[in-house]
């Protein structure tokens, strides 16, 4: 298992860093003390399998800690972000149900600090490694359930690709409510490598991510996709220690040039699929006639294209499903469970596979899934407004902005604004919200989408 790997480095490496952050070492033997007090905390409150605990932290090393912890007596973790709009995080806690929220022990004065029991636990399938939640089609957030079996074989594919060792030092740039900090929390610390925390500014500029790297001496690390563009463009020495990159969650369009010191592998894999599911390493001397592909299946997981060319996922890393819901995306086919991401591929002729489009209404904003009916669900909370609609404008550099129309016009923009930032993340709040008295309509009475791109 992941958490005994991860214990074992803490046992044999104590005075080495294990996760850096803000100018500070959080070092393997503080994450053992932490981990412990957290795990002594659970086992005196009865938690146990089936049981999910809430972890958070304002220092990312005391929240593995705590994921650690909840592991240890057999419970699953929920992550929970710093900066999650209030509202938010108790609708997260309503859904979820976790027996405890466990968080650092330096805020323990705090709202969400130290270690708290709540009334009414739900119980989860035991095999539950982590909950995690995306944007849901129904207007409230779900939480995807995602067991241990396919943690194992992430890490091992992770080791392989990054070529991580004792002593490295790798990135840790998502937020913990994003399933790619899964990979970069457990990929790392499971071949002990140290983790390197990047400021917040570091992620949204493209010359202080490349000084974070190379003041870090970090070998891999991940790079949302909306940055990848602006980072490719800058100058890079030969002497970057930087070894691999990887990006996944939108649709990649830029190549890397044969001047990158550095490998680039474009990911793709929804939550539902244990973080990555198909993977490929982009050529930079390849033809750049088209965006890069998403890659072939990773080797534990099993793929299968429809008929109407929907990607199928099978294998160990498959959810187990969803908190208390049911969804007609997890079924049955000669035998096998397969998960289906409502995602069109085609395949070519070496089996690689091409991401062409959604079968949906859902997006990618930031590298998450954001279904525009919960932020349309979330607007029209606000009585003055009598109806909305969601719909994305695409930069020159291919990042995906969110826009958001509304009626009638007399809509109080600065009250609207102040509603959602109470109730949604960053990344789902519209960059650009137009008041209007009615929505312009297409021939066969549907929103015409093109007519609100051309607005200003």
């Amino acid at each position: 298992m992941i958490y005994d790997s991860v214990i074992d480095w803490a046992r044999k490496f104590p005075g080495r860093p294990c996760v850096i952050e803000a100018g500070r070492v959080f070092t393997w033997a503080h994450l053992l003390e932490v981990f412990e007090d957290g795990r002594r905390e659970l086992k005196r409150a009865g938690i146990g399998p089936g049981d999910l605990v809430a972890v958070g932290g304002v220092r990312r090393g005391a929240a593995i800690a705590g994921m650690l912890a909840a592991w240890s007596v057999g419970a699953a973790y929920l992550p929970l972000a710093y900066g999650t709009p209030l509202a938010r995080a108790e609708l997260i806690l309503d859904i979820a149900r976790p027996a405890a929220i466990l968080d650092d022990p330096l805020v323990a004065d705090g709202d969400w600090g130290g270690f708290h029991l709540l009334d009414d636990p739900a119980k989860l399938n035991p095999a539950t490694a982590y909950v995690i939640f995306t944007s849901g089609s129904s207007g409230v957030p779900k939480g995807v359930m995602v067991g241990h079996a396919g943690l194992g074989p992430l890490t091992e594919w992770y080791r392989e690709i990054t070529m991580l060792a004792p002593g490295d030092v790798a990135g840790q740039v998502a937020s913990l409510t994003f399933d790619a900090s899964v990979l970069e929390i457990w990929g790392a610390l499971a071949n002990g490598a140290t983790l390197a925390v990047p400021p917040l500014d570091a992620v949204l500029d493209p010359e202080d991510y490349q000084d974070f790297l190379r003041e870090h001496e970090v070998r891999a690390a991940f790079v949302p996709t909306g940055l990848v563009a602006p980072l490719f463009d800058l100058d890079w020495p030969e002497d970057v220690p930087t070894r691999m990159l990887f990006t996944g969650g939108e649709r990649l369009t830029r190549w890397p040039e044969p001047r990158h010191p550095f490998a680039f592998y474009n990911c793709y894999g929804p939550a539902e699929s244990t973080v990555a599911a198909t993977c490929h390493l982009l050529d930079p001397r390849a033809a750049r006639r088209e965006p890069p592909p998403i890659g072939r299946p990773l080797s534990y997981v099993h793929t299968r294209v429809a008929e109407d060319g929907e990607l199928w996922l099978g294998g160990p890393a498959i959810a187990l499903g969803y908190l208390g819901a049911a969804d007609d995306s997890f079924v049955e086919h000669h035998g096998e469970r397969w998960y289906r991401t409502g995602d069109l591929v085609t395949q070519d002729a070496e089996g690689v596979l091409h991401y062409v489009s959604r079968t949906d209404d859902q997006i990618q904003v930031d590298g998450r899934r954001t279904e525009p009916a919960e932020i349309v669900h979330t607007i029209l909370m606000l009585a003055d407004v009598a109806d909305a609609f969601v719909f994305t404008r695409e930069s020159p550099s291919g990042e995906v902005r969110l826009s958001a129309a509304v009626t009638p016009a007399t809509v109080a923009m600065q009250d609207l604004r102040h509603h959602l930032e109470r109730l949604l993340p960053a990344y789902m709040i519209p960059s650009e919200i137009m008041p209007m008295d009615a929505f312009p309509l297409t021939v066969h009475g549907k929103v015409d989408v093109d007519a609100l791109r051309e607005r200003r």
